[in-house]
C-alpha cells in the first residue's frame, strides 16, 4: 500500500492534534500536514495546484469553520482543479442530516466522518 499523504483542515486545535496523532499512529510512514483555518488551506491549494508532489492523497476537512466552511472550501477547490486529484472526507462532530444531504450532492465528497476520527474505518475507505 502506498503511504498516504494527508492534509487536515480544522479550526479546533485539539481536534487537529488528536486526528494528526491518530493518522500518524495508524498509517505508518504517512505524511500528515495540517491547517488551522480554511483560508490558509485554500491558499495552499491555489499555490500548489499544479505541483502533484505537494498535494495530498486524502483531505480531511472540518465542516464548521469560520470564514469558509468545509463546503465553501470544496467550492474553491473545484475552481482550482478541473477534477480534484485526491479524496475528500468531511469531518463533523454534529453529524447533521442537512450536512449529509449537502455532501451527497457534492461530486467531490467521499463521505462525512465523525469526530474523533475512526482511523480503522478510514483505512477501508482509502
Amino acid at each position: 500500500m502506498i503511504q498516504p499523504k494527508f492534509i487536515i483542515v480544522d479550526d479546533n486545535p485539539i481536534d487537529l492534534m488528536v486526528n494528526r496523532r491518530l493518522l500518524q499512529n495508524t498509517f505508518e510512514g504517512a505524511t500528515v500536514n495540517s491547517f488551522n483555518n480554511s483560508v490558509d488551506a485554500v491558499e495552499f491549494f491555489k499555490k500548489n495546484g499544479n505541483n502533484s508532489a505537494e498535494l495530498p492523497n486524502v483531505l480531511l476537512l472540518d465542516i464548521i469553520m469560520p470564514r469558509l466552511d468545509g463546503f465553501q472550501v470544496i467550492e474553491e477547490l473545484e475552481k482550482i482543479f478541473t477534477a480534484i486529484p485526491f479524496k475528500i472526507f468531511l469531518l463533523s462532530s454534529t453529524l447533521d442530516d442537512a450536512d449529509f444531504d449537502k455532501a451527497k450532492e457534492s461530486r467531490s465528497v467521499q463521505r462525512i466522518l465523525g469526530k474523533p476520527l475512526d482511523t480503522e474505518n478510514l483505512k477501508t475507505l482509502i
